[in-house]
């Protein structure tokens, strides 16, 4: 498993062993102590051994409860932090912690393993066991690599993979032998085997209520300022994306003001969108708002729109040993550049739907079905619109609602997939594996979805997995968990209010950005999506190439209908998407192909 950090980072690797405990780790970076990655830890003294990747948010705070001088205490103790409040509150320490981790502690005392998880899986782990053997770490690869770890794949899950072209199961793998540990949980293994519990509950986050919107607005830019700071490191260049859109937006802006009070460098500011070409291109609302916001804020644009190399370097990763995500072939590029220009850490505004910047979706449609109508008239004169268009509105977003949760679960009933490239002899459908969505006609539910259904750990996993190869981590200040317990707390109306949703995060990015931007309402990303397909396409003839001979797992997939239909259609049949690319892109990338040979 040591032997796997070789290729990763460009620290010293770090190896210990004390009784039934034995660990590995290695530094992302040589500079700096803060600005790590992975981080280990021995307490022989206490009996007590811990190793991960850990950072405290409310470091000072804990210091002050066990005794600690918390003027004192530095990021780079933040394991012996973990190890005090065990010490004080055993397994229920986890609650304590802000910040985000994953981590294996093992009392020696007690004969018992105590694995944990931050409340939404910033930091990946991923856990199997042989025997009486507890083994783990937070790259997939390595855990499968151990001995006595079968390789066996689970069939029923890679049929979901082809069918859907989405992921597993939280807490699952496409290994039978090797399991993913849940956001927002623990796991204890001792003699009596393991038990894993869930310990995060964002459905027991208490109310948020200020006297004024005006002191929401000032919670909300005080929270994310803190959680930018906590993510920035001691020394060094870092990076951020930048798309014009709200949560990147809000990130880059406050993440520049920090550095220059800092009289540190600006964030090398980064976008998928190439450079606009003809006048038309440049006048485009998406390019424009984008050159507005940099401008503003005195930002080179640094463009690096996938490319052919990038769509190449993903299909030669096999998704049963590396996290994937689609999002990965676009961020490739980001990965080079900020790794050539000396960046250790990338700044990302994901997450934010899940949280502050939440649309606001189910809540008219809630007052509809609850008989709130009194309400629902009184956002429509509020908003301007009226009482008849804010009923109108309601009914509208509740039959989207449903159209949309039909959609998703229709197939899932009957137990079938249209246009898999699965062979029918390999696995059939497998419903039961699948996240299953709730009818959304409310905020709760609505954001439940999004935080259960594995997307938000997805592109999270695939990106710190392959960016760590390139020395690079990854922050979202969007998902801190101050700020996401605090979204998670308002009042619907601070999301929508009638005619404009994600109200507050508005109102807080007027303080920071110009008036076009804190308006900005597209969300499809034309000008990203459209480069995407063009790297696709580009690499489509390279792609067929690598269908031919004998390929390890055409016994699952129908390679010869594959190479027709990549051979025969364009990436891009009708308009500006591909309704079947999701399931060429899933069959290819389990064929463990490398186009690049």
């Amino acid at each position: 498993m040591a032997h796997s950090l070789t290729e990763k980072g460009v620290g010293p690797i770090t190896t210990f062993a004390t009784g039934g405990f034995q660990a590995a780790a290695k530094r992302l970076t040589a500079d700096s102590p803060v600005d790590v990655s992975t981080y280990s830890l021995i307490d022989q003294p206490g009996g007590i051994s811990c190793a991960g990747s850990v950072r405290i948010d409310n470091r000072r705070e804990l210091a002050e409860i066990l005794g600690m001088s918390g003027s004192d205490v530095t990021r780079e103790q933040d394991l012996a932090l973990v190890i005090a409040a065990y010490r004080r509150w055993g397994a229920d320490c986890i609650a304590r912690l802000y910040g985000d981790f994953a981590f294996a502690l093992w009392d020696a005392n007690r004969h018992r393993a105590l694995c944990a998880r931050d409340h939404v899986g910033i930091v990946p782990f991923y856990f199997a066991r042989a025997g009486d053997i507890l083994v783990f770490g937070n790259e997939l690869a390595a855990v499968a690599g151990a001995p006595d770890i079968s390789g066996e794949i689970d069939s029923r899950l890679v049929a979901d993979f082809l069918d859907t072209e989405l992921l597993f199961p939280p807490g699952r793998t496409m290994l039978k032998s090797v399991s993913r540990l849940r956001p927002g949980h623990r796991l204890e293994f001792s003699e009596s085997g393991l038990k894993e519990e869930r310990w995060w509950r964002f459905e027991r986050i208490p109310e948020v209520r200020f006297d004024s919107d005006g002191d929401y607005v000032e919670a909300l830019d005080s929270i994310l300022a803190r959680a930018v700071k906590n993510r920035l490191p001691a020394q060094g260049s870092v990076a951020t994306h930048v798309t014009g859109g709200l949560d990147s937006s809000a990130v880059t802006a406050i993440l520049t003001e920090q550095c220059r009070a800092a009289d540190a460098a600006p964030p090398m500011a980064i976008t998928w969108n190439p450079e606009p070409i003809t006048k038309a291109d440049r006048s485009h609302p998406e390019a424009a708002i984008l050159a507005t916001f940099c401008g503003a804020l005195d930002l080179s644009i640094h463009r690096h729109p996938p490319d052919v190399e990038s769509v190449l370097e993903f299909f030669a990763r096999d998704p049963v040993l590396h996290p994937t995500s689609s999002m990965l072939i676009m961020e490739i590029p980001v990965q080079k550049v900020a790794h050539r220009a000396g960046c250790s850490t990338i700044f990302s505004g994901h997450g934010g739907d899940q949280g502050i910047s939440y649309r606001g979706s189910g809540y008219m449609p809630s007052l509809l079905l609850s008989g709130d109508w009194q309400r629902l008239a009184e956002i429509g004169r509020s908003s301007g619109s009226g009482p008849i268009r804010a009923f109108a509105r309601a009914l509208r977003g509740l039959v989207r609602l449903v159209k949309r949760d039909l959609k998703n679960q229709i197939p899932f009933a009957l137990g079938r997939s249209s246009g898999s490239f699965k062979r029918p002899s390999f696995c059939r459908f497998n419903p039961r594996n699948r996240f299953v969505r709730r009818l959304a006609a409310s905020p709760e539910g609505a954001r439940r979805n999004m935080l259960l259904d594995g997307y938000l750990d997805m592109r999270i996993e695939a990106w710190a997995e392959h960016g760590s190869r390139r020395g690079l981590r990854y922050v979202y200040p969007l998902l801190d968990r101050y700020l996401l317990e605090f979204a998670l707390g308002l009042p619907p109306e601070m999301f929508d209010r009638g005619t404009q949703s994600r109200w507050l995060m508005r109102q807080m990015l007027r303080r920071h950005a110009p008036e076009p931007v804190a308006e900005n309402r597209n969300k499809t990303e034309p000008t990203r999506s459209l480069a995407m397909v063009d790297a696709l396409e580009e690499a489509r003839p390279l792609l067929v190439k690598a269908l031919h001979g004998e390929l390890e797992r055409g016994n699952m997939i129908d390679v010869a209908s594959l190479r027709k239909d990549l051979s025969e259609l364009p990436i891009r049949p009708r308009g500006n998407r591909s309704p079947r690319f999701g399931r060429r892109r899933a069959a290819l990338e389990m064929l463990d192909i490398d186009p690049r040979v």
